[in-house]
């Protein structure tokens, strides 16, 4: 499809879904008038806010801009304008990275449609648009099969401190390990393994992928974590992509559920 970016002077970068870079100019000119032939809901905005939050609905859109400049309103405007079109509430989800930036997502854009009858009418509360983190999105799709992934229908999630003590486990019950790092209570050492282990996630390699210590203490962790009925933070996200990957009638049925996708901070992505 094709992509439009709307661009401000500064260059962070957030994002509704990935785009190109094309780019237009700023301009303040006709502000004025122009907004007064804007729904209330919109009329905080300056013109390019405005005209980011009501481009085509249906083709992907980058906002380009600085720390200040309005990203996050424009996004919940962009929200509105998209309900204003006819779609319903549950196919919207709105993203971000921290758990702080989607509760403030979560927060404005229910204050947004709340001020204005003709978005409050369609839309009371936002108990039907996704909000929140990555993490908690794809958490909540893996309790919901859990069983397809081999996970107990109540899968928990490992604290970090539960994290980095299957790790110290794992490598005391390694000799070869034990023998050159110094045993379970090297931090610094268990801090490589737990870094190592949260970039093989991220990559989707598992234990089979590697050789040696990196292998034992990986895979040691993981049937670990799985007699405690447990997976991690780092397990969030790819346990999602397999479940997609081995199930396509899921992935189906959540690309049409989920139609209308909005990230917020989207530099703060991998």
């Amino acid at each position: 499809p094709s992509h439009t970016a709307i661009n401000t002077p500064q260059t962070t970068t957030t994002a509704a879904t990935a785009a190109a870079t094309t780019t237009t100019t700023t301009t303040t000119t006709t502000t004025t008038s122009a907004a007064t032939l804007r729904p209330a809901i919109f009329q905080h905005l300056n013109t390019k806010q405005y005209e980011a939050a009501t481009q085509n609905v249906h083709k992907p859109l980058a906002i380009i801009a600085g720390a200040g400049s309005g990203k996050t309103s424009t996004l919940c405007c962009r929200i509105a304008y998209i309900l204003s079109q006819g779609v319903q509430p549950q196919h919207v989800v709105a993203l971000s990275f921290t758990k702080a930036a989607a509760e403030e997502l979560n927060t404005r854009t229910a204050r947004l449609l709340a001020s204005d009858p003709a978005t409050a009418s369609i839309f009371k509360g936002n108990a039907h648009i996704v909000t929140g983190t990555f993490h908690s999105f794809c958490l909540g799709i893996i309790r919901q099969h859990a069983q397809k992934l081999g996970l107990p229908t109540k899968v928990v999630v490992s604290s970090e401190h539960q994290a980095r003590n299957l790790i110290l486990e794992a490598m005391a019950y390694s000799s070869s390990v034990g023998s050159r790092i110094g045993g379970m209570d090297d931090k610094n050492n268990e801090e490589t393994y737990k870094t190592f282990i949260t970039r093989a996630k991220s990559d989707g390699k598992e234990p089979r992928d590697f050789r040696g210590d990196l292998a034992f203490v990986y895979s040691h962790y993981q049937k670990a974590l799985a007699a405690r009925g447990a997976i991690d933070f780092d397990d969030m996200i790819p346990l999602t992509v397999k479940l997609f990957k081995e199930n396509p009638h899921l992935l189906e049925f959540y690309r049409n559920k989920h139609q209308f996708v909005l990230v917020d901070e989207f530099q703060d992505t991998n």
